[in-house]
C-alpha cells in the first residue's frame, strides 16, 4: 500500500511541476498555447477519439 501512496504522490508532484513549467512558461512569452488538434466542426466525418493530454500520461484526472 505505501508503494502505491508513494508512486501516486510522484506523480502528483510530477503533473504539478509540469503544470507550474507550463503556466511560467506562457507568462513568459505573453501567450497561451493553442490546442494541438482542431475541434471537430458537426459537418466533419466522425473521427477517432484519442487521448493527448497529461491525464493520459499520468493516469489521473485532477477537476478544478
Amino acid at each position: 500500500m505505501n508503494e502505491m501512496t508513494d508512486t501516486f504522490k510522484s506523480k502528483a508532484q510530477q503533473f504539478v511541476d509540469d503544470i507550474m513549467t507550463d503556466v511560467k512558461s506562457a507568462k513568459e512569452n505573453g501567450h497561451v498555447e493553442k490546442p494541438k488538434a482542431p475541434i471537430p466542426s458537426a459537418e466533419t466525418d466522425p473521427q477517432a477519439y484519442r487521448e493527448e493530454s497529461r491525464v493520459s500520461e499520468y493516469g489521473m484526472n485532477i477537476s478544478v
